[in-house]
């Protein structure tokens, strides 16, 4: 097994991470279905973990401590733009932004007391935030962007790689369609928008970790923060279609600018891809649960 996860590291990472995901999805689809037995709707919350561990073990696996902390290091790394950090903190800016046009057109403000309503979980309230950021911020991007990019753009470039990681997200979703409320109502049109929000998001979020210099910080602050605006089963409304609308067109100007040959940190971008004049963008300084 060990040998294979060092010859083949970016496939084993993907395996690993719909693995280690899926047993809790899976099992979640199948009782909501009746196969299987009741079981509580937060394991859920665990299945988010799954790149992260897929991350961990590759990680260790292919290079050992040094693998290990390089990974850390991404996952810490705070430095960066204020206009790279104006990006990672945009869904709460968008919030606000939506928040002021629902009171000026519908006369009344969004109650901010429904970020606190979760699936499957009793009302939390402002611990909403730090479980999105640990949950699918760190869980998530800790894995996509924090291990896999960075090993994707040593050989691709920062294009190819979010397209890569597009499609591991993709099926990485695949089992939530069958259990998770936020996913049951979408038609066939709404999943083909699911799917095309998600590839805008990885440009995005490429766009975003070059840009910070390799950074997986920015990327789970971002997550995190647009599951916390977005993922509550009451935003169905125009906060929603604001943050949808908006992220989409961002992920365009980032598969752009992605094109735009730009230095970055650790080879983020990908040492060979480097030489080949195929790395990530300068910035002048999307999937829910």
């Amino acid at each position: 097994m060990g040998s294979v996860v060092r010859r083949h590291p970016i496939a084993a990472f993907f395996v690993l991470a719909w693995a280690f995901s899926w047993v809790f999805m899976v099992p979640l689809a199948l009782a909501k279905h009746g196969v299987l037995p009741p079981l509580p709707g937060w394991l859920h919350y665990l299945s988010a973990y799954g790149p992260l561990v897929a991350a961990l073990l590759v990680a260790a696996s292919t290079e050992g401590r040094a693998g290990l902390r390089a990974l850390g290091t991404r996952l810490t790394r705070w430095r960066a733009g204020t206009a790279w950090w104006a990006l990672a903190v945009s869904p709460i800016l968008l919030y606000l932004v939506a928040a002021v046009a629902e009171r000026i057109t519908q006369g009344a403000w969004p109650d901010a007391r429904q970020l606190g309503q979760l699936n499957f979980l009793p009302y939390v309230g402002i611990w909403s935030l730090p479980l999105w950021l640990f949950d699918s911020g760190l869980g998530e991007e800790g894995g996509w962007r924090g291990y896999a990019l960075p090993m994707l753009q040593r050989r691709l470039s920062p294009r190819a790689a979010s397209l890569a990681i597009a499609g591991g997200w993709m099926i990485w979703h695949v089992p939530a369609f069958f259990y998770l409320p936020s996913y049951e109502h979408l038609g066939a049109g709404m999943m083909i928008g699911f799917f095309l929000g998600i590839l805008c998001g990885a440009f995005m979020l490429t766009w975003l970790a070059n840009g910070a210099e390799g950074s997986a910080l920015l990327p789970i602050v971002w997550h995190g923060l647009f599951n916390l605006t977005t993922a509550p089963p009451s935003s169905r409304g125009l906060v929603a279609a604001l943050s949808s609308t908006v992220f989409m067109l961002l992920g365009l100007v980032g598969a752009w600018r992605l094109g735009r040959p730009r230095p970055t940190a650790e080879g983020h971008a990908g040492a060979p891809a480097q030489a080949a004049g195929r790395t990530g963008s300068a910035l002048p300084e999307l999937p829910r649960e």
